[in-house]
């Protein structure tokens, strides 16, 4: 039994340790996603459908790749510039939309391309 508990005790501590680096490791990458998010967001004077079929269209003519949308939720994946971007379009009152656009290149956010990108949006709209 003593031969058992030496060799448990003496390697305890090293398995603690390691799970507290793999537990603050985890937590480093919730709380960049969480904290450092780069979504960029704009309001327009327009009705939501008008503005979403506009978004469609500006992100088919920017990403080499189809656009992936989900008409029920108005939200739209692109790729573009290497980054995967995120296109959301809400009604926020009676003809004003809110547009929401984050983008992620190798896995961080990249608010450059997501600024980038909803000009062209705005652009787009007019």
């Amino acid at each position: 039994m003593r031969r058992l508990l030496l060799p448990l005790l003496l390697v305890t501590p090293f398995l603690s340790g390691c799970w507290i680096l793999a537990v603050g490791a985890g937590t480093v990458l919730i709380s960049q996603d969480i904290i450092d998010s780069n979504t960029y967001v704009a309001q327009v004077q327009m009705d939501s459908r008008t503005v979403w079929l506009q978004t469609k269209h500006t992100l088919g003519l920017m990403s080499v790749d189809l656009v992936e949308a989900d008409e029920d939720l108005k939200s739209a994946t692109a790729t573009y510039d290497g980054a995967l971007v995120h296109v959301q379009v809400e009604t926020f009152d009676i003809g004003q939309t809110v547009i929401r656009v984050n983008a992620k290149k190798f896995g961080v956010n990249n608010g450059a391309i997501a600024s980038e990108v909803l000009r062209k949006i705005l652009k787009s709209l007019g």
